[in-house]
């Protein structure tokens, strides 16, 4: 299926005075209808006593911080994408394909926003920088009061010279500069009101910043991009900074805005409201029916659970139709499985929009290592099949995500875009499961639960987990295995200790195939905020979920909440005794330091290297002189961007790509 979806233009220049908020971080203002608005938006899931609830923090960059205690984004000695500080020279493009979880430094001298993959709806390109009211540690600037605006986020540009161009050549208005940027708000995040409004400014050779481009918040939840002519004399310096920044409600991981594709460069049009660009616009779709990751025994047991295809979306910005051609590769380190040309999989991709690309599965029940966790790398790529992608956009030609087969069941892909629980409950007594088919009979060792964090203080409030092999629901009835209770302070430490929480079993539990149920009840009327992935783990079915039960005191009830499409993070664990309480998700990036990036040729490669690969973006091995265990000599290849692909002495797969001049 193929959508036109990105509006075509946006104004080039608006005097949006009326949007400059000149207030300082800390200053009150009265919300006046933006009350009215959060109330009506909010009540469609207040009519339902289960439903969705903001966060109040980001718990992806708060457990890799947390694991990684000596992190510094900009660093030096680390990878060049993380290090690099120096004048830039046009053009200027960044995706955000290139980072997770923060810019790129050699781009970027903030690192407030958040870069994921998981939050917008149909990006330009898989990667988007997101504005929220979360510091780069995922903590609120300032204590949460909704009633407040203040400014959230900025990303701010390193200085660029605008002065002369790399030769030398002074730039002048004739030059015809363009900046554009595509900027979506919204997307899987939660509401948005009038109040809230993005926006950008410029610095020139006076020092000073200036307004230059602003929008509310708006129901238009697509894609727009904006174009803006640089003419004015005093940006002509070789000092020349942009900065985007948002002004919100101190809500948290919420009102956001995302954006993706800034470029500027010379020569351009202002009817050129387009880029020659096709790229890869989302994740491929999980291996699994049902599932975003289960036990490899499990799944032999019941080899239907495996997709019949996988999905994924491939974008168009240019204004016509074109011919794209997809290929992809997914393997197990030098084992491939699956590596198809590009010339069996062509599609075409309307101008200004996305096709959602299908592309056959293979067999997955011979997988060469089955030792927990199993860890199968999956490659896709793009390229037009008359007119190839300029060297500048081809960075979003190709995808790397890793996919594991682990001893848990997962509905979710790792990182909530939700909290979930009971938002009205009336009677003071309530229930909630998500059920599980298993496929084979075996034991249950233990539970994780994402719980995340909102405002509201459960510190004193007691909750208890439990686990049901059946419900009393369309004939059946309750049959409690395991219940363990807890008050949020035996937990919960402050809004730093957040994530996947593991409730141990005292006694190992065998369960037969078959449904089950995992959940929690409660006593009282508040929101446990267990984490709720609105991805769905990337199944393509995005339907409303119907394994949430609850139970508020008159019998169990299938959802019927409409809002509650995707999954609560809550995941069982099976098997061996050991590694039983490891959870793998997506929190931590499977990237690899290289650095310098681009290079002539040497590159090193920060990390204990025992094997190492480099593949050109066709997923085509290319020889390459190993100089050293962390040195690789990549002279010999030809201008283009490539990947290299590590595995640690530590066993890790970690993947970078890299530019050779």
């Amino acid at each position: 299926m193929s959508y036109s979806y990105f509006n075509k233009f946006a104004a080039i220049s608006l005097d949006l005075n009326a949007l400059i908020f000149k207030i300082k971080r800390g200053m009150e203002l009265k919300r006046m209808g933006s009350l009215m608005a959060f109330v009506l938006l909010i009540s469609g899931t207040a009519l339902s006593q289960i439903g969705l609830k903001p966060l109040n923090q980001n718990p992806t960059i708060q457990s890799y911080l947390k694991q990684h205690p000596n992190y510094v984004w900009n660093a030096p000695q680390q990878h060049a994408k993380w290090g690099k500080k120096d004048t830039l020279h046009l053009p200027f493009f960044d995706d955000f394909t290139s980072t997770l979880m923060y810019p790129d430094s050699s781009k970027w001298l903030d690192n407030d926003v958040y870069v994921n993959r998981d939050f917008a709806i149909h990006p330009p390109s898989y990667g988007v920088a997101t504005f929220d009211y979360l510091d780069a540690n995922g903590k609120p600037y300032e204590s949460i009061e909704r009633e407040n605006l203040d400014y959230g986020d900025t990303l701010t540009s390193q200085c660029i010279n605008l002065k002369q161009d790399a030769t030398g050549k002074a730039y002048t208005a004739g030059d015809s500069i363009f900046m554009s940027f595509y900027y979506q708000p919204k997307g899987l995040g939660d509401f948005i009101t009038l109040e809230d409004s993005l926006k950008l400014l410029f610095k020139g050779s006076n020092g000073k910043w200036k307004h230059i481009w602003g929008v509310r918040g708006n129901s238009n939840l697509k894609f727009v991009q904006v174009l803006i002519p640089i003419t004015e004399s005093i940006y002509f310096t070789e000092a020349f900074q942009f900065q985007f920044v948002n002004l919100t409600h101190r809500w948290g991981n919420n009102n956001h805005w995302h954006l993706d594709n800034v470029y500027i460069e010379k020569n351009r049009k202002l009817s050129e409201d387009f880029q020659l660009d096709n790229s890869i616009a989302s994740k491929p779709t999980s291996l699994l029916k049902n599932y975003f990751s289960m036990p490899y025994d499990h799944f032999l047991a019941n080899p239907s659970e495996a997709s019949d295809s996988f999905y994924f979306e491939v974008s168009n910005l240019s204004p016509t139709a074109v011919n794209a051609l997809v290929k992809y590769q997914e393997r197990q380190g030098d084992k491939i499985y699956i590596n198809t040309p590009f010339d069996t999989n062509a599609v075409n991709t309307p101008g200004r929009g996305y096709v959602e690309r299908k592309v056959k599965a293979y067999d997955l029940t011979n997988f060469v290592d089955t030792a927990y966790p199993i860890h199968v790398t999956r490659q896709y790529y793009v390229r037009g099949k008359s007119v190839n992608d300029i060297p500048l956009f081809q960075g979003n030609d190709s995808i790397v995500v890793d996919h594991f087969f682990t001893r848990h069941y997962a509905y979710d892909d790792g990182t909530p875009e939700s909290g979930f629980g009971f938002n009205d409950l009336k009677t003071g007594d309530g229930r909630i499961v998500l059920a599980f088919d298993l496929k084979k009979a075996d034991t249950l060792r233990a539970v994780d639960f994402m719980l995340t964090y909102n405002t509201q203080d459960v510190g004193r409030q007691r909750f208890v987990f439990q686990v049901y092999q059946d419900i009393e629901y369309n004939g059946g009835e309750d049959v409690l295995l395991f219940e363990r209770a807890y008050v949020g302070n035996d937990i919960y430490d402050g809004i730093d200790n957040r994530g996947f929480f593991t409730v141990g079993l005292d006694t190992a539990i065998p369960l037969p195939a078959g449904k089950f149920y995992v959940g929690w009840s409660q006593e009282r009327n508040f929101n446990l905020t267990v984490g709720f992935d609105k991805n769905n783990g990337y199944i393509r079915s995005k339907v409303l979920n119907k394994n949430i039960y609850f139970n508020v005191g008159d019998g169990w009830l299938e959802n019927n909440n409409s809002t509650l499409v995707g999954a609560p993070m809550i995941r069982p664990i099976f098997g061996g005794a050991t590694p039983w309480n490891v959870s793998i998700s997506k929190t931590i990036p499977k990237s690899i330091g290289i650095y310098p990036n681009p290079t002539d040729g040497l590159i090193h490669l920060e990390a204990e290297v025992s094997e190492v690969f480099v593949m050109d973006m066709q997923g085509k091995k290319v020889p390459f002189r190993q100089v050293s265990s962390n040195s690789i000599d990549l002279s010999a290849l030809e201008t283009g961007m490539y990947i290299v692909t590590v595995v640690t002495k530590q066993n890790q797969i970690l993947n970078a790509k890299v530019v050779k001049h």
